[in-house]
């Protein structure tokens, strides 16, 4: 358990919470949109800027203790178990340079901020399925587009630049340059080979597309798998997609004819014509 001492001495180099598992608000700073996972860390630091997330790491090696990061907390992962958990959710500013048609976040930003602020100059990100998803996270995995990525590949792909907290507890600027290895690796490394406080990003030249879901019931499974291979196969590359089996929980936001069952949800993105989209 965190003694008072040493959250006191943690807590007086963090600009952001420093919580332990008997403080008020520890297991809302800790929890996941993802309610199949709950993290129990021996701490949550709530960074506000890298240098907290720097203080976070050396902690965490000074005591030999795991380190794990939520932004979100999309992603079914492994639980937090006695680790330093730092969450980045106050670390959430976008800048858009249109001239350079890239956009520049830090840890904490979601999808939906990037595209209101991309939106204005005609220009898009590839971003995901849901605009709640946290831009790091789901870049540093791949990030595979389900509005441009058949267009356009990878997210990660498109990365020109980092700013990464290594294990030493050292901010690190990381590009194909000055850090081609761990340039490398941050792409699609998820979060093994450091904590990812800012990113720089590509953006593409789009006002328009026609996209939107069609929810199908499980046991029509087999038969929509089946359709969406066809379909696929010989896909343009302005058609992008993705399918995902749901299971989303009874709560506000969640419709009625998905609550609590079992569903197959087909997302589809058209960056041609509307005539061509229908």
């Amino acid at each position: 358990m965190l003694d008072s001492l040493t959250r006191a001495g943690l807590a007086a180099q963090i600009t952001g919470p420093v919580l332990g598992p008997e403080d008020e608000g520890f297991a809302e700073e800790c929890a996941p949109f993802n309610l199949s996972v709950t993290h129990h860390p021996y701490v949550v630091v709530g960074a506000a800027n890298s240098t907290d997330v720097q203080v976070a790491v050396r902690f965490a090696a000074q005591r030999q203790l795991p380190v794990a990061v939520l932004a979100t907390g999309h992603q079914a992962t492994v639980p937090a178990d006695d680790a330093v958990l730092i969450t980045t959710h106050r670390m959430a500013r976008v800048d858009i340079d249109p001239a350079a048609r890239t956009a520049h976040v830090t840890a904490g930003v979601r999808w939906q901020q990037v595209i209101d602020a991309a939106v204005p100059f005609g220009l898009a990100p590839l971003n995901g399925s849901s605009p709640l998803v946290g831009v790091v996270g789901y870049t540093l995995g791949g990030g595979l587009s389900p509005t441009m990525g058949r267009a356009h590949g990878w997210a990660a792909d498109h990365v020109t630049s980092l700013e990464a907290v290594t294990a030493d507890g050292a901010l690190r600027h990381v590009d194909a340059a000055s850090e081609p290895d761990l340039f490398w690796a941050l792409r699609g490394g998820k979060s093994n080979f450091g904590v990812v406080t800012a990113m720089e990003f590509a953006l593409f030249p789009v006002t328009r597309l026609w996209a939107g879901g069609l929810f199908f019931d499980g046991a029509d499974a087999a038969a929509v798998l089946h359709a969406y291979a066809r379909v696929t196969a010989d896909a343009p590359d302005e058609l992008s997609s993705s399918i995902a089996l749901l299971r989303l929980p009874a709560l506000p936001g969640v419709p009625a004819f998905l609550a609590d069952r079992f569903a197959v949800h087909v997302r589809i993105s058209y960056l041609g014509p509307a005539a061509e989209a229908a």
